[in-house]
């Protein structure tokens, strides 16, 4: 069994630290703090890179994205499937030879969140270095 890399735990530790801090940041008129139970704080995509774009092979695309503007995620993959573009999360091969994912969302949800905002920018990347490519020709 792989171990996790120590810079790793301490960046899930400091992610976890601030989510908390910033739940518990909700106050009730009165200036108490309002439970984590009764209030959620979604984070948001605040910005999607496109780092590597492939035009052969399966896989597409390598895409960086940024959580709140303080915590970013590299390595996503934009793969072609038999049914189409999907995402796939950084991931680290074991020992045993299979890809276990590094960081990945809890829900199907998140996950779709994270997929559309992705392929919408690698379609107007794509888009962009076409254009690019037509104007060099003129």
């Amino acid at each position: 069994m792989s171990r996790i890399p120590k810079f790793f735990r301490k960046g899930v530790k400091k992610l976890y630290n601030w989510h908390l801090e910033k739940m518990l940041r909700f106050k009730d008129s009165s200036g108490a703090l309002i439970p984590d139970c009764k209030k959620v704080y979604y984070m948001k995509i605040t910005d999607v890179r496109i780092r590597k774009i492939a035009r052969d092979g399966k896989m597409k695309a390598v895409v960086s994205i940024t959580l709140d503007d303080e915590f970013v995620v590299h390595d996503i993959k934009v793969i072609e499937g038999e049914k189409g573009l999907f995402i796939a999360m950084p991931s680290r091969r074991t020992t045993t030879g299979e890809y276990k994912d590094i960081a990945h969302p809890i829900n199907s949800q998140t996950r779709e969140q994270i997929q559309e905002m992705i392929l919408n920018e690698y379609q107007r990347a794509l888009t962009e270095e076409d254009l690019t490519e037509y104007d060099e020709e003129l």
